[in-house]
């Protein structure tokens, strides 16, 4: 049995809704559809997350036991849980995490690491020749790029060189570079050398976020929404989120259905986003702060849902999460062009519009054939997640993947 670590740094894997789809429940798909695969998720996380949550991480080692599973937890006395690491505290974390990982390695002496995004790939990359594993250098995002945009680096900053190198050198040492869509092979372009590369999209659950009517009736009572025309944003506002162009186009879709409500769901707004959300009258909005665990049940009251993005390099390249749990939910999709590859899929399988921006000349017009036609949008967006993001179609995807090195891998050791 083929023995494979999953590792990841800083990120809060304990509590984090998108990892817990985007890893966990993965793990647990690739687990019931891979059993050849020894799988052991391993977690570096600060110890204040590490504390604090304590009881999740019992309840998470539990289920991963009863699926066949590992999970390893380790905490990292790190002075911050930023997961954008500055250049003066790379020591501190490297003089944890090398010593703790390699002390792992001994221990499973897995023949494939499959780390994910650029903290985790580092100490993979840097112990490659002592493991002699075959790596996954799993990107994620734009790492440098992301935080760039939300000012954790300055521009041309010594961060931001520092990571440049650091990415060049995992891409450099690793057997396989994944990115979430086709374009990411493009922005790296020469960089990629001899190193393969292979796309694996952000999954979706589609046990959890599925369409239940009654449900779905019950909720939009509860919000006392049940007579609006509701439009649906989920995510973090502001640097990922066009606040601004949201707004108009919701103005937009008023003027076609009075009826028109703006349901946000996000954990991040702050008082400039506010302001701008005020124009629209209290009586046509709300931000609501739910837990991982409410956002499901919320998502599905939606009538449509916005996707909207600023242009911008990391933009391009990716594809959010939110975009398959809209279409899990049975929410058509309206995208903007700017939304990178979600507005390749959406023109591929017709689960939604793509618009320039809100002075889009063809917008009322589209927008009325999406609601003339929405159950076959909404038909379509299920298609594309059955086929492309649903967590069964990722686990087949990492499956293939890593029998594929693992072949390759036996027979360089011949």
């Amino acid at each position: 049995m083929s023995k494979v670590i999953y590792l990841t740094c800083i990120e809060n894997i304990l509590f984090s809704g998108v990892l817990r789809g985007q890893v966990v429940e993965l793990l647990k798909a690739l687990k019931k559809n891979a059993a050849a695969f020894d799988i052991t998720l391993v977690s570096l996380i600060p110890v204040h997350n590490y504390l604090k949550y304590r009881r999740r991480r019992k309840q998470l080692k539990a289920e991963f036991i009863a699926r066949g599973l590992r999970f390893i937890a380790v905490p990292l006395l790190f002075l911050t849980r930023d997961f954008y690491i500055r250049r003066w505290l790379l020591p501190l974390y490297l003089v944890q995490a090398l010593p703790i990982f390699i002390a792992i390695l001994m221990a499973i002496r897995p023949q494939l690491v499959h780390a994910r995004s650029y903290p985790a790939s580092l100490i993979a990359a840097l112990v490659k020749k002592i493991s002699g594993a075959t790596l996954i250098f799993d990107m994620k995002g734009l790492y440098v790029d992301e935080a760039l945009m939300t000012h954790q680096f300055n521009a041309g900053s010594g961060n931001e060189k520092m990571w440049r190198a650091i990415e060049n050198y995992i891409i450099a040492r690793s057997d396989l570079v994944v990115g979430v869509s086709p374009a990411f092979k493009t922005f790296l372009g020469k960089r990629l050398g001899d190193t393969a590369f292979d796309v694996i999209p952000c999954s979706v659950d589609d046990a959890e976020f599925r369409i239940d009517e009654r449900a779905r009736l019950q909720r939009r009572a509860e919000l006392k929404l049940d007579e609006r025309w509701i439009i649906v944003v989920s995510g973090s506002l502001g640097a990922w989120s066009a606040v601004r162009t949201i707004v108009n186009i919701f103005e937009q879709l008023r003027s076609i259905d009075q009826r028109a409500f703006l349901l946000i769901l996000t954990q991040t707004v702050d008082p400039s986003i506010e302001t701008s959300l005020l124009q629209l009258g209290r009586e046509n909005f709300a931000v609501l702060n739910l837990a991982p665990e409410d956002v499901p049940g919320t998502l599905s009251v939606g009538d449509l849902a916005l996707l909207v993005r600023e242009r911008s390099i990391v933009n391009d390249v990716g594809l959010t999460v939110k975009f398959g749990e809209y279409l899990s939910s049975g929410v058509p999709v309206i995208v903007t062009e700017t939304a990178g590859d979600a507005a390749r899929l959406v023109n591929a399988y017709q689960c939604g519009i793509v618009i320039k921006d809100e002075l889009d000349v063809e917008f009322k017009s589209a927008v009325n054939r999406l609601i003339s036609f929405k159950e076959m949008y909404r038909q379509n967006g299920l298609r594309l997640v059955e086929e492309y993001l649903s967590l069964r179609a990722i686990a087949r995807r990492v499956n293939e993947l890593y029998v594929r090195l693992l072949c390759a891998s036996s027979k360089e050791n011949l």
